[in-house]
């Protein structure tokens, strides 16, 4: 939208050479840095918007690991579901873990995130409407709506179009609460 304000073409780092990648990021450097005094002043409205929307996203991610827990604590045991991401944490910022899971004397590491609709197609699963969709190093995804949820081994994720995309094997679990 400033972009477009201004007469410039947007940040893109899709589809880009790693020379072109490094241009995008010293593009995107610039920005940050004229932009400073609205994005960094605690008395602007563009920082406060900026707050403000982070702490609702952390909230709503805060909630979908509570519910997520609570229903595979019903599967589980309470004593082997433990919630251990935090908003600024080393193990959810660089390990992407917010649970742990015990089951039979082994340790599953999970992500949580909430998810809009799961299509079934062709021996596969498509998760929508999941947030960020990145690569991570959890042995699970988690995701969970409404008393639902679904866990898929994660070492069979595959991002398709923007999606987590698992084959049917992949699925470990369906828990309705």
């Amino acid at each position: 939208m400033v972009a477009e304000k201004m007469k410039k073409r947007k940040i893109n780092f899709d589809n880009k050479t790693p020379e072109e990648q490094i241009e995008e990021a010293k593009r995107f450097a610039n920005s940050v840095r004229y932009f400073k005094n609205r994005i960094f002043d605690r008395n602007s409205s563009t920082f406060e918007n900026i707050m403000a929307t982070l702490m609702q996203t952390h909230k709503t991610g805060e909630k979908t690991e509570e519910i997520a827990a609570s229903i595979m604590k019903k599967k589980f045991g309470y004593k082997n579901v433990k919630i251990v991401g935090e908003l600024g944490g080393a193990v959810d910022m660089f390990e992407d873990t917010d649970a742990v899971i015990s089951i039979d004397g082994n340790e599953y590491t999970a992500q949580i995130k909430p998810f809009g609709q799961i299509i079934e197609d062709d021996d596969k699963f498509i998760m929508v409407d999941t947030g960020q969709v990145k690569p991570n190093k959890t042995d699970w995804l988690v995701f969970q709506k409404g008393k639902l949820v679904f866990i898929f081994d994660n070492k069979l994720t595959d991002i398709v179009d923007g999606k987590f995309t698992f084959p049917s094997s992949g699925l470990l679990y369906t828990i309705e609460s």
